[in-house]
């Protein structure tokens, strides 16, 4: 909940209690309140095209949730996202059977793929593991024992 708001939020909640705020977005805090979500966010979170507050289809916005998994790969922008999302592409397992085919680095292939991103794909569990603070830690030391080494300073 809200801590520092004047006013309780909750079902019974009228636009004109709240300060600054149109119809549309007293009526996303209300589900938000009610429900803990929203229409937009779940329609985002299942790759449905997202509309505004008057009712009209954003540009671009189907396939967010797709869209944001491959920008989890290094090397992969929101244009090479879309890409792979209007080629219809859903999931890493997608892309994976398109490079098996064979043919998706050669020209005129189906899927566009750097070398970048084909390594992104193929190492993405370490890629996109966290690390450990400790793992994290060793290393920075590792790194810091190596440099010392090498410039001869403390």
């Amino acid at each position: 909940m809200v801590r520092a708001c004047q006013f309780k939020i909750d079902d019974s909640l009228q636009p004109d209690d709240i300060p600054f705020c149109g119809q549309a977005t007293a009526n996303k805090i209300k589900d938000i309140a009610r429900t803990g979500t929203t229409e937009v966010l779940e329609a985002h979170r299942s790759d449905q095209v997202v509309n505004d507050s008057s009712g009209t289809p954003r540009v671009d916005t189907g396939g967010g949730a797709t869209k944001k998994l491959f920008m989890q790969l290094p090397g992969v922008g929101a244009k090479t996202a879309k890409i792979w999302f209007d080629l219809g592409y859903r999931s890493y397992e997608d892309l994976e059977e398109a490079i098996e085919s064979g043919d998706v680095r050669s020209e005129g292939g189906r899927l566009p793929i750097g070398f970048e991103q084909a390594f992104s794909l193929q190492h993405r569990q370490d890629l996109l593991e966290a690390l450990p603070t400790s793992d994290l830690q060793d290393m920075q030391t590792a790194v810091m024992d190596a440099l010392t080494h090498v410039t001869g300073s403390s």
